[in-house]
């Protein structure tokens, strides 16, 4: 109650309430995170080898710039051929960079290219915080193959329900 200064319990149902035990992120792990935008360059993405995990931040669907289309477009390449080398190791990620914005990664070829080396993400709506938090706390809890899959299934209510099995 703002007037009284006072916070309120709205509603004292015990079965509404979920159990949760933390577990906290393994010591020593390593999670970047990139902004994708023009003129990205590959050796950008080459700082993150040896890390556990690597949050892409796409644009529009969850893209980034990976298509060579011209002479000027020769980096798109090689950024492509470093996040596929990248993610021989590492855990990829993408969300989005807008507030609400939904990952779809089927419309463009960017997205299935990008699905093929093994970038999860695809059907989320995460905030970007809240992808690098969930993408760091499964890879210090669980296996990769584990992580690949539980990073794109709603765990706490961080996926919003509009896009839970939204395409499936």
């Amino acid at each position: 109650n703002y007037k009284n200064k006072k916070v309120e319990l709205l509603s004292n149902n015990k079965k509404e309430r979920k159990k949760f035990s933390l577990k906290l992120f393994k010591e020593n792990i390593k999670v970047g995170s990139i902004k994708t935008r023009p003129n990205m360059y590959s050796s950008e993405l080459l700082a993150y080898k040896g890390f556990d995990g690597l949050l892409i931040e796409g644009t529009g669907l969850g893209q980034a710039p990976i298509t060579k289309f011209d002479n000027k477009s020769k980096e798109n390449e090689k950024i492509f051929i470093a996040l596929k080398k990248l993610s021989e190791n590492t855990t990829i990620a993408m969300c989005s960079q807008t507030i609400y914005g939904r990952i779809q990664m089927n419309v463009y070829k960017e997205g299935r290219l990008l699905q093929d080396i093994g970038v999860v993400g695809n059907y989320t709506d995460m905030t970007p915080e809240t992808a690098y938090i969930k993408l760091a706390w499964l890879l210090s809890n669980y296996a990769k193959k584990d992580v690949d899959r539980m990073y794109e299934k709603n765990l706490r209510g961080e996926i919003s329900e509009r896009s839970e099995n939204i395409f499936l």
